[in-house]
């Protein structure tokens, strides 16, 4: 089964359920969706009130969906400035990940050098 994000819809339908009385595992079956999605979203989404708000779950859902995934691929500024430094001296991302750690007694894989390229490329 392909996983789907909960929609605007549906958040609303839980809390018209909720306000019925309505169990967690009979609200999933009406939306099709699994008992412990349910629980989580209804546990995840209570408001100062204790009660389940489908605008202001929306809401946090759209931002942390947003927001996911690393934001910087290298640690520092020093980390960084290094790396691109010696990108352009022509070093290989395994001789700047040696070299960081031998001389700065820092560490970045050489994985997260080719991510940090990746990613700039992309731009």
């Amino acid at each position: 089964m392909k996983y789907r994000h909960l929609s605007i819809e549906e958040r609303e339908k839980i809390q018209e359920l909720i306000w019925q009385k309505k169990s967690i595992r009979s609200i999933s079956e009406v939306l099709g969706r699994s008992t412990s999605s349910i629980a989580r979203e209804i546990k995840k989404n209570k408001a100062s009130n204790n009660m389940y708000t489908p605008r202001l779950a929306n809401e946090r859902a759209l931002k942390k969906r947003k927001c996911r995934g690393r934001t910087l691929r290298l640690k520092s500024m020093f980390i960084r400035r290094y790396v691109i430094d010696h990108l352009k001296k022509g070093y290989s991302p395994e001789q700047i990940a040696g070299r960081l750690e031998f001389e700065h007694h820092e560490s970045i894989s050489h994985e997260a050098i080719y991510q940090y390229i990746y990613s700039q490329a992309d731009r």
